[in-house]
């Protein structure tokens, strides 16, 4: 099936992605919009390759077609909390039935990959073969135009697109092809990475998971560039990031100093601090005795997207018990929240530490308790003594 040369999306202004979900909540959803479930709304963002969970647990379900704009106020980001696989991904807040735009049922074999665009019908093609599964021929009418547009956007000024242009080019097939693309804009990436201002984290974590995943030195590449100072946030999930590139221990290491060098003292003892948990070294309580909101934040992005692993990810944990009264009530709520991005063996551990504190934040259990759903919910009822977790 061949498309309109205007039906090529362009990635600088749309976002688009699938999502899946059983049908007795499709009506609803189209009816209302896509609220988050566990403070996410999983996505696909392939578009040969929309979530095959739901069909590999039962064929009742229904896939929705995503259009979101990337441009104005109302401007939306990606992430992701996992490795490349069939690049699941999140949205974080609810989505607008509006910006539903299609939608098929999975019992319909005939009507995989389907989108609806903005000016016109629903459009479907048979699923091909899984091994012709590759690139974007016969999808977009001009993959290579959707290309270039992409290795302009992994170029330019703004993070979050850089990113959602990273994932783009790495589903570009062949293999070979798809790297020498990324490769073309690997400094762009890595900009992207330690001097972006605004990106969001997820997103971070996307373009280090197919730079690493095209074993691309990006690291090699960040060393080249002027840094500013940046919140202490980014700074150190760009730390833990690098853990998994495909560079020398050496180049981590003068990331590492170039990083902190430009962090005024107190900031960079925090920083210190906060990247000792991707070695398991526990900070003392001096050592975060004046800790302040940023740093709270960088110790939660560590644990949910440095992939910590279970043994770190318990010492990372009995880090954040070493933060101040409140911002450790804060922190450790705020895992429970977002609960499956904590490594899956320290998430007890998560749940015994909370439990010692119920006392001081059952009002923020109870907002969670009434207000999520999933493990969350059913963690915050049991800390509440109403249920087992």
């Amino acid at each position: 099936m061949t498309l309109p040369k205007d039906q090529t999306p362009d990635p600088a202004q749309t976002l688009r992605c699938w999502h899946a979900t059983t049908q007795p909540f499709a009506e609803r959803i189209l009816a209302e919009g896509l609220i988050p479930r566990e403070g996410r709304i999983y996505t696909s963002l392939h578009p040969y390759w929309p979530i095959v969970l739901k069909r590999d647990q039962t064929r009742r379900f229904t896939l929705m077609g995503i259009e979101l704009p990337l441009t104005g106020s109302d401007a939306w980001s990606f992430g992701t909390d996992f490795g490349l696989g069939a690049w699941e991904t999140f949205l974080r807040r609810p989505v607008a039935a509006a910006h539903i735009v299609d939608r098929v049922d999975g019992d319909d074999d005939c009507a995989w990959p389907r989108f609806a665009g903005a000016r016109g019908a629903a459009r479907c093609q048979p699923l091909p073969a899984l091994a012709a599964l590759d690139g974007y021929d016969g999808w977009f009418s001009d993959p290579a135009l959707f290309s270039q547009r992409c290795q302009e956007l992994a170029l330019g000024p703004d993070g979050n697109r850089a990113a959602l242009a990273a994932v783009y080019l790495n589903h570009f097939q062949p293999v070979e092809e798809s790297a020498a693309m990324l490769r073309r804009v690997a400094s762009g990436l890595a900009h992207a990475i330690v001097a972006s201002p605004t990106i969001h984290p997820g997103s971070l974590r996307a373009i280090a998971d197919v730079l690493n995943h095209k074993r691309i030195d990006w690291v090699g590449a960040a060393l080249q560039i002027p840094l500013a100072p940046l919140p202490l946030p980014r700074l150190a999930l760009s730390v833990a990031l690098a853990r998994f590139a495909t560079t020398s221990a050496e180049s981590r290491d003068a990331l590492l100093r170039r990083l902190r060098d430009v962090l005024p003292a107190p900031q960079a003892r925090r920083f210190a601090a906060v990247c000792g948990l991707m070695q398991g070294v526990l900070p003392s309580v001096a050592d975060l005795a004046d800790a302040d909101t940023e740093t709270m934040d960088a110790m939660i992005d560590v644990v949910r997207l440095g992939q910590l692993g279970t043994v770190r990810g318990k010492s990372a944990l009995d880090a954040i018990e070493r933060l101040p009264t409140e911002l450790a009530d804060t922190a450790l709520l705020e895992l429970l929240r977002h609960r499956r991005a904590v490594p899956s063996r320290a998430r007890r551990h998560l749940d015994r530490k909370l439990k010692r504190r119920v006392p001081r934040i059952t009002p923020t259990l109870t907002a969670i308790a009434n207000e999520t759903d999933g493990r969350p919910r059913q963690v915050a009822r049991w800390l509440l003594g109403d249920g087992r977790s």
